[in-house]
């Protein structure tokens, strides 16, 4: 029969046996005994190495290891025992697992208890042998055999919840904790995970077989405010929880309320700024206008005035006989007063008109936008329905002429 031996032998650092040093001095750890796990030794008659056994052994080696690191039963890993057994055994010349030699092993790792097995595949499954070798005494404590693993079930969470179980049967680790509740309340509801566990009865509960693991604790009372609080479960341990209420009359000082956020509209000035130039854009297109308003009268009677005639068929003033060198339409002053009106009107009409759009979008985006402060919600109150927007443009013809008003409310 032949033994499959380790790859390597694990070095230790001097680093991480100070951190193992350091966990053992904290209270978690202290007075506790150590225990040193071995790598189990993968036995094959065939004397092939399978790898898969090889993959499975480690697997449960390392959940042996874990378990016995979260220090809540009698024993704490000791530090720097990660070895393998068939290294240690060839390095010890033991041939065999006979009680000296395994206690020398475990007393050279400076452990108190040793434990170590071996992993064989027979028939649908790997069968495993582990032992709990109690070095000072040097006699068998217990020993967990015959352990199946099946084929079907040689992942990763099974292997780590078997080894789990093989730890806690060998070391007596119940697999479950105690919770002692207590609160400034003498009565009031208690819950695990949301889930009711009962009352407080003069401000304790206790709440045992709690499987290992983090719980929310919570505490529901009248007049007080409920509280909340996250708590650890360790196996085979007591834990002590004190979770005080608040009464609701002791916050009625403190202050309720809501921010508002203001908000810059940036579409308001603009709106106004354009507004403005439409207006002095306006104002030109008026004034240009009424210098314009000269009379066909008021032209040809300066003409004649001068004794001027007029061109046959021409029947007053035009923008396009601003244009024409005509000498008795360039002598006459209210032509030209009138031909400066139509040259301002030229570039004030479409100026004007392009301001105008640009102010009716803007003040409508800064309108859509407005309201400086968003109301923060109310409770028990209905929002006010938001005032209709109004947009007005009202357009306005003479006989003079034409033009329009704009109004914008926000």
């Amino acid at each position: 029969m032949r033994r499959a031996l380790s790859s390597s032998w694990t070095v230790v650092s001097f680093g991480l046996a100070m951190l193992w040093l350091g966990l053992i001095a904290t209270p978690a750890f202290a007075g506790k005994q150590t225990v040193a796990i071995l790598g189990l030794e993968v036995v094959d008659t065939s004397g092939a190495v399978d790898a898969e056994a090889v993959k499975v052994a480690k697997e449960l080696t390392d959940g042996l290891r874990a378990r016995a690191k979260v220090g809540s039963g009698p024993y704490v890993l000791a530090p720097g025992s990660d070895k393998e057994l068939i290294d240690e055994k060839l390095i010890k010349n033991c041939d065999t697992e006979a009680l000296p030699c395994m206690s020398q092993i475990g007393k050279d790792l400076g452990a108190n208890f040793l434990m170590y097995g071996r992993l064989e595949k027979k028939g649908d499954g790997y069968q495993v042998q582990i032992n709990l070798l109690n070095i000072d005494k040097k006699r068998f404590e217990k020993t967990k055999t015959p352990l199946t693993i099946p084929f079907a079930q040689k992942d990763s969470a099974s292997l780590a919840a078997a080894a789990k179980r093989v730890y806690n049967d060998l070391t007596g680790v119940v697999e479950s904790g105690t919770l002692v509740v207590t609160s400034n309340v003498s009565d009031g509801e208690v819950f695990l995970d949301e889930q009711s566990k009962g009352r407080l009865t003069s401000g304790s509960l206790t709440i045992d077989k709690l499987v290992e693991g983090r719980y929310r604790l919570a505490i529901q009372a009248d007049k007080y405010e409920r509280g909340e609080i996250v708590v650890t479960i360790r196996s085979g341990e007591s834990t002590p929880q004190t979770l005080n209420l608040t009464a609701l009359g002791d916050m009625n000082h403190k202050i309720y309320g809501t921010t508002s956020q203001k908000k810059t509209n940036y579409m308001k000035p603009v709106a106004i700024g354009l507004g403005v130039l439409t207006a002095a854009a306006g104002g030109a297109w008026i004034y240009g206008f009424s210098k314009t308003r000269v009379s066909n009268d008021t032209v040809t009677s300066e003409l004649m005035t001068r004794s001027i005639a007029l061109p046959p068929g021409d029947k007053g003033l035009s923008e396009s006989d601003c244009k024409s060198t005509n000498p008795n339409y360039q002598a006459s002053p209210a032509f030209k007063k009138a031909c400066e009106g139509y040259s301002m009107t030229t570039w004030a009409i479409p100026v004007t008109l392009t301001l105008g759009v640009g102010m009716l979008v803007t003040g409508y985006l800064a309108f859509r936008n407005s309201g400086d402060e968003t109301p923060p919600p109310t409770t028990g109150a209905r929002r006010t329905k938001r005032r209709n927007e109004s947009v007005s443009v009202t357009p306005i013809i003479s006989p003079d002429g034409g033009g329009a008003t704009f109004r914008l409310d926000w």
